[in-house]
């Protein structure tokens, strides 16, 4: 099923939470590929996190620097008081 495109532009927040729901939908369709390595499997799954939390980032207007370092997303969160499930 094809989703509506939306523009970053008009809500940046919604646009990286879309990507990330497509980043997880593709880890969870090549996770149990045996062809699969754990560097991809990896990759997407990062990948999703690291949208969602600069999704939360973005919705609260907190700026961050172009990273894929997810302990420094993390740092970000807890500076401005945003607390994240334990489980992350």
């Amino acid at each position: 099923m094809k989703e509506r495109s939306i523009d970053m532009a008009l809500d940046p927040p919604q646009v990286l939470l879309k990507k990330a729901r497509d980043d997880q939908r593709l880890l969870a369709v090549i996770a149990h590929l045996t062809e699969a390595t754990d560097e991809q499997v990896g990759f997407h799954a990062q990948q999703a996190v690291e949208k969602s939390l600069k999704a939360v980032l973005s919705h609260r207007s907190i700026h961050y620097r172009k990273s894929h370092d997810l302990a420094e997303l993390l740092a970000l969160l807890a500076e401005h008081g945003i607390q994240v499930p334990r489980d992350l």
